[in-house]
């Protein structure tokens, strides 16, 4: 069986979430089939600085069409089909035989991809934030969601994978795609993420010159995120408690031509950090007193699963798929209501043994997604059908 993987997503070399789901989903779908050919494809003129993915079943595939013209083709004209790109090129390298073909195409985010009638493609879709927060995406990139025809991607693609129940919904409430060509594939945690020692998170806070006692917050810095809700909320927590010496830590790049309109005032005992690297994310979640996510809309909410990996309480928004992960009502809150979200802090500052329950439920939980899961959900769903 050979599977074509569009590894388009990872060409930026920006790290989020579509990005960390990509690197993991498809290592973890090489690994589970020694006996399936997967090929890799990427286009561009330029050397792609992607994770390696060294397996005797696994082949790169570098095209070097300019990516402007070859979205505008793909995306309006449908053509070429990117399964006969791939094998010509395949072809040319040795790696494909001339009759062979590709069973399947599978496509680890929504982005613009004919392929021929012979080959299935199967598409995982995070979320539809596009439709309904466009105000929340740049210029640039509501223009990209215009040139990609998600309508025709959807149409096309043989089965659809989410990973929540609510995406899952959403796409039949917004889109009107049919129930049995979906499937819910949560996605899944590195174990990365873990309780670490006291003394590697004092030498951590050290070097990072963070506070002793903080709320973390993590994400890329867009107005869906809500932070500017959380601020203030905390702002409110430490008017009515002057004497805690308790910090909100918010963690992710910002938006700057985004949220120019929205003001985001550096506050009393709030820190942004700024990006941070993938690889120091786990002491961050290690080293916080518990994690707060309050955004208006997410696919599934990866940071709350990587807080809970990390035996970290979480207090979240009550919207959209995140329910889904966090169902405790004492931890989930309008996001606003600011009074509210006021409220679950102090519920969850001020009870440590409420804060350790939870932490130690959170881990038991979040046990339960792993990466290995969710590729042999896929996989096995591109066998069956």
């Amino acid at each position: 069986m050979n599977i074509l993987i569009d590894l388009r997503p990872l060409q930026s070399g920006k790290i989020s979430g579509v990005e960390v789901f990509t690197k993991n989903i498809v290592k973890n779908l090489i690994k589970a089939d020694r006996e399936i050919n997967f090929f890799l494809w990427t286009n561009s003129h330029k050397p792609v600085n992607i994770p390696d993915f060294s397996y005797k079943n696994a082949f790169l595939i570098q095209t070097k069409i300019p990516n402007k013209i070859l979205n505008l083709a793909l995306g309006y004209l449908r053509h070429p089909h990117i399964d006969r790109i791939v094998k010509n090129q395949a072809v040319k390298q040795g790696l494909m035989h001339k009759k062979e073909h590709f069973d399947a195409v599978f496509l680890p985010d929504l982005r613009p991809a004919p392929v021929s009638h012979k080959t299935k493609k199967y598409l995982f879709l995070h979320d539809l934030s596009f439709i309904h927060f466009p105000e929340s995406f740049s210029k640039k990139t509501r223009f990209w969601h215009k040139i990609i025809h998600y309508e025709k991607e959807i149409h096309e693609a043989k089965k659809i994978f989410t990973p929540s129940v609510f995406t899952q919904e959403d796409l039949t409430k917004t889109l009107g795609v049919p129930r049995w060509i979906t499937r819910v594939a949560p996605e899944g945690v590195s174990e990365e993420f873990a309780p670490y020692p006291e003394a590697e998170q004092y030498n951590f806070l050290k070097k990072y010159n963070l506070p002793k006692k903080f709320i973390l917050t993590l994400s890329t810095l867009e107005p869906r995120k809500n932070i500017g809700t959380l601020i203030e909320a905390f702002s409110m927590f430490c008017r009515k408690n002057p004497d805690e010496d308790l910090y909100l830590v918010i963690a992710g790049k910002k938006d700057e031509k985004l949220f120019a309109k929205h003001n985001l005032t550096q506050e009393k005992n709030v820190i942004f950090t700024g990006f941070i690297p993938e690889n120091e994310k786990p002491l961050f979640f290690a080293s916080c007193l518990f994690f707060a996510f309050p955004s208006l809309f997410e696919g599934f909410g990866l940071p709350i699963l990587e807080a809970m990996r990390s035996q970290k309480s979480v207090i979240c928004s009550n919207k959209s798929s995140l329910p889904e992960l966090i169902s405790d009502p004492r931890c989930l809150f309008n996001p606003l209501n600011k009074e509210e979200v006021c409220d679950k802090i102090e519920t969850v500052y001020f009870n440590e043994k409420f804060r350790e329950i939870q932490a130690e439920r959170n881990l038991k939980n979040s046990l339960e997604y792993t990466w290995q899961k969710t590729a042999l959900k896929i996989l096995n769903e591109i066998q069956q059908s």
